[in-house]
């Protein structure tokens, strides 16, 4: 498997866990990076977690699947605000149009909202502690090559 490249379709540990040991080396691209070395993770536990309101599991935090749910409602809710924005206060028409349409995610915008990766948080820990997590579960099975860090957003 070490030869194969998944797209983002076939990136989420759901689809290479049930292979067990036959998956190890294989890799998958994504459009945003897996981990939980966001700020936005930290406010989800806080927010969500911490209050007992989750209804993921937390352990799923940073894996593809969950970071990609976590950049679309990112994209929905900034889309909004821009469109609001944009028809100063009022509902518009067409908010969908015009908030994707005028969209503007710059890095500091990025950074406010807790979508760019904190230095303060170790990559590395991330990932052993998702995959220790993962292992002490009763699959047992091997952890995707999903876990490899490139990004700027979960």
């Amino acid at each position: 498997m070490d030869h194969f490249i998944g797209n983002w379709w076939s990136s989420s540990d759901a689809d290479v866990v049930p292979a067990g040991d036959g998956a190890k080396g294989y890799k998958g691209a994504t459009f945003h990076a897996p981990g939980t070395n966001f700020k936005v993770h930290a406010d989800i536990v806080k927010h969500v977690y911490d209050k007992g309101k989750g209804a993921g599991k937390k352990e799923e935090m940073g894996s593809p699947l969950y970071n990609r749910g976590v950049v679309n409602a990112m994209f929905s809710a900034e889309a909004i605000r821009t469109a609001m924005k944009g028809a100063k206060g009022r509902c518009p028409r067409r908010a969908d149009a015009l908030g994707f349409e005028n969209l503007n995610l710059t890095e500091k915008r990025l950074e406010e909202i807790g979508m760019k990766a904190s230095p303060t948080r170790s990559r590395s820990r991330a990932r052993t502690t998702r995959a220790a997590a993962r292992s002490s579960s009763s699959s047992g099975t091997a952890r995707s090559g999903t876990s490899s860090r490139t990004g700027s957003s979960p």
